[in-house]
């Protein structure tokens, strides 16, 4: 018990140094408590690891953050995100291994990356670099880059339900197109 308790204080002194310094925090998040409060009270590169399970808040991302499916040994259910999903400001985001069960937003200026995740309903993007790995979008996607040139899409091994890409870079390799494919 002692070298458990060693443990627990010693982790809490590095999180507290962490914090000090001014270094990314990578936060824990239950499935029971708020994400949204999570997501305003994360700093910019703050990681928040999700535990299994369903949230079904709407959710508004205006900071940079790495947001993580926290699988467990015992579990090997997914992290489900029921709400609409909005990605605004500026920075890099990056989500693994997540489920967007309603609509996500992107419009910001930064990149934003998607591993390995699920999109059920239509994603919209207006002006972000998007980074797309593994990932099944069941729906339609609409991006518009053209803002700028500096925008892109990049997709790799990724399943796309219609794509629709209005200006800007997009590089496609290894992905599927199992509806309507159209651009300017």
């Amino acid at each position: 018990m002692r070298k458990i308790s060693i443990k627990i204080a010693m982790f809490v002194a590095l999180c507290f140094a962490a914090v000090l310094n001014g270094k990314a925090a990578t936060n824990i998040v239950l499935n029971s408590d708020d994400l949204q409060a999570a997501i305003n009270a994360a700093s910019p590169g703050d990681t928040l690891v999700l535990q299994p399970g369903t949230y079904m808040q709407n959710l508004v991302f205006t900071n940079p953050l790495t947001f993580l499916c926290g699988v467990t040994a015992i579990s090997n259910q997914p992290v489900n995100l029921g709400g609409t999903v909005q990605i605004q400001g500026a920075g890099a985001s990056f989500f693994q291994q997540i489920t967007f069960m309603n609509s996500v937003g992107v419009q910001c200026t930064g990149t934003v990356s998607f591993v390995k995740c699920l999109f059920q309903n239509p994603v919209t993007t207006f002006g972000a670099t998007l980074l797309s790995s593994s990932n099944t979008f069941q729906s339609s996607v609409a991006v518009d880059l053209s803002t700028g040139a500096t925008t892109n899409l990049q997709a790799y091994d990724t399943s796309f339900g219609t794509l629709t890409i209005n200006g800007g870079k997009v590089l496609l390799k290894r992905c599927q197109i199992t509806g309507a494919f159209g651009g300017p």
